[in-house]
């Protein structure tokens, strides 16, 4: 496991013990498109490079919502989305 994998998942189990359910939310997502992206590549672990480029993809989606949302006028939506990012 990667460093970075790892301090995601110590983040998680924080978030877990500590009820903090967006914290929660946004980590589950993270380790899913990780494992989405290790299965994709069919490989076991990641690279950290791997993982950062993951990250980015992700934001990147969040903020295209977010652009989505304020121009059809969802401000609840598009107020979820920055939360996430």
């Amino acid at each position: 496991m990667s460093k970075l994998e790892q301090q995601i998942e110590s983040d998680f189990l924080t978030a877990f013990k500590n009820k903090q359910k967006e914290v929660l939310n946004v980590l589950r997502l993270i380790k899913s498109s990780i494992k989405n992206e290790s299965i994709a590549q069919k490989k076991s672990e990641l690279a950290d490079e791997d993982i950062i480029k993951v990250l980015k993809r992700e934001a990147k989606k969040r903020q295209e919502a977010i652009s989505a949302y304020q121009q059809g006028q969802r401000l609840e939506l598009a107020a979820k989305e920055e939360k996430e990012l």
